[in-house]
């Protein structure tokens, strides 16, 4: 199919009229603000062989774009075929727009081209239903997507404090009701914020301890320097007190948990290596099957904290009954990715085609192996998470793309010529709580106290006395 899509973007005139849409099909989560849907040329947009169905997780970015660059020499790869893929998580990158080269003259196999894509779109067009209810639950899968989703989450605080102070700007100051409500809601979230953040750091070190990737260790150094943990705790303390200072706060750390997610994502291989890119498109079945394993190893990691959590509180043959539960059932989720792995291998040309994949989920499974192995002695520790972080890292994967690169936005925005740098997904973990929790010291400091931003005094002064003023002249 992969031939013929080829010969097929020979002939951009015969695709517009004989293609079943124009538009391809997309499954997925896009929050960035701007995906890229302005940044291709729409004539070149018209010139695709068919609409290759594809899925979009594109997370949101809160760092500023450079604006250098933009006189670059345009790329000279060849125009890439579109193809269905395994998903990754994709950031906006930094680069300077790059133009592809126009596609080459027209060739007759349009017809066919889009016969053999007719199989394709339907069978995406029945599951993607599923692709986005598996999509939508893994905001908390990779270190990435959850430093982004706190991030989100204090920059909603922030917000919701400033359409607060908005309201009952130069009135009394009695704390109604609804604004007492509103207060410990937001309370509530910044302890649940604080405790999310904990797990975020306890997994970061876990997998550093595994795999010695230098920006895992920079990013926990900064955060435990910066004492986020203790910090937004204080903040929840702070924002029902001093709300004008609670907004800088709470957009402080907001910034600076997207900037430690950015900082997660290093350059790796620009597209341009042998074997990076997938020669044709996976059936959306197999894409599918792998989303759903990812989504079994996120409640297995979740699962086994909670049995750690719980250890010191329980019977060690109890302990020892669910350790070896969980091995079970990573067992299982090995062996559900060898079957991906042969069911790949019996596409025509599974082996050639295929072949980035196919070494991927291979790895995945020799990571699995060693998580059950861990799990069996039995451990529910530190090793037991890092090895199941592992093999989430691997199968979802995040990538920087160019958002001024042309190919326009959907699922793959910014997606033209010249390629991205990608590299491994930065892991996960859900936020385990369990009443029998005993957590142990990793090093990262659970004080509350003089925690805050290192904002100017005479910034934090002032605000402070704004509003102390403001207080008592409403109090009159």
């Amino acid at each position: 199919m992969a031939d013929l899509l080829k010969q097929a973007a020979q002939a951009p005139q015969q695709v517009a009229a004989n293609s079943p849409s124009n538009k391809a099909p997309m499954a997925g989560q896009v929050r960035a603000a701007n995906s890229g849907s302005k940044g291709g040329d729409q004539e070149g947009e018209k010139k695709k062989p068919t609409a290759v169905p594809t899925i979009a997780d594109v997370e949101s970015s809160q760092q500023p774009a450079n604006k250098k660059g933009d006189d670059q020499p345009p790329n000279k790869s060849k125009p890439k075929t579109p193809s269905l893929g395994l998903p990754v998580t994709t950031l906006m990158g930094n680069g300077s727009a790059k133009k592809s080269d126009p596609p080459p003259p027209a060739d007759e196999k349009v017809d066919e081209a889009v016969k053999e894509q007719q199989d394709l779109l339907a069978e995406f067009e029945k599951i993607s239903d599923e692709l986005n209810r598996v999509l939508a639950n893994l905001e908390g899968s990779t270190l990435v997507k959850r430093l982004k989703a706190a991030s989100r989450t204090q920059y909603k605080i922030a917000g919701r404090l400033s359409d607060q102070i908005s309201d009952a700007f130069g009135q009394s100051v009695v704390v109604k009701e609804p604004q007492a409500k509103l207060f410990t809601e937001l309370s509530t979230q910044e302890s649940k914020s604080s405790n999310d953040v904990s797990n975020i750091m306890d997994d970061l070190q876990s997998y550093f301890e595994r795999r010695r990737f230098a920006q895992f260790k920079t990013v926990l150094d900064e955060m435990r320097k910066e004492d986020v943990i203790g910090a937004l705790r204080q903040l929840g303390d702070d924002l029902k007190k001093e709300n004008g200072l609670s907004i800088a706060q709470a957009e402080f750390w907001s910034d600076n948990l997207d900037r430690w997610a950015e900082d997660l994502v290093e350059a790796g291989c620009k597209g341009q290596c042998p074997g990076c890119k997938s020669k044709g498109s996976l059936p959306p079945s197999i894409v599918l099957e792998v989303l759903q394993i990812l989504e079994g190893e996120v409640n297995l990691r979740e699962e086994t904290r909670v049995a750690e959590q719980a250890r010191p509180a329980i019977e060690v043959t109890e302990h020892e009954k669910l350790s070896n539960q969980l091995a079970e059932t990573q067992q299982k989720l090995g062996e559900r990715v060898e079957n991906v792995v042969d069911r790949i291998r019996a596409l025509p040309d599974g082996e050639t085609e295929f072949g980035k994949e196919i070494g991927l989920l291979m790895k995945v499974a020799e990571v699995m192996h060693d998580a059950m192995v861990i799990l069996k002695k039995p451990d529910t520790g530190s090793p037991a998470i890092a090895a199941e972080t592992e093999a989430i890292e691997l199968l979802l994967q995040s990538k920087r793309i160019n958002p001024k690169a042309g190919g326009g936005g959907g699922a793959n925005p910014g997606g033209g010529g010249g390629g991205t740098t990608n590299d491994s997904a930065l892991t996960l973990i859900g936020s385990g709580l369990n009443d029998k929790e005993v957590r142990e010291d990793h090093g990262v400091s659970q004080a509350t106290g003089d925690s805050g931003p290192k904002l100017p005094e005479e910034f934090r002064n002032g605000l402070d006395e704004y509003f102390n003023r403001l207080e008592k002249s409403g109090a009159k």
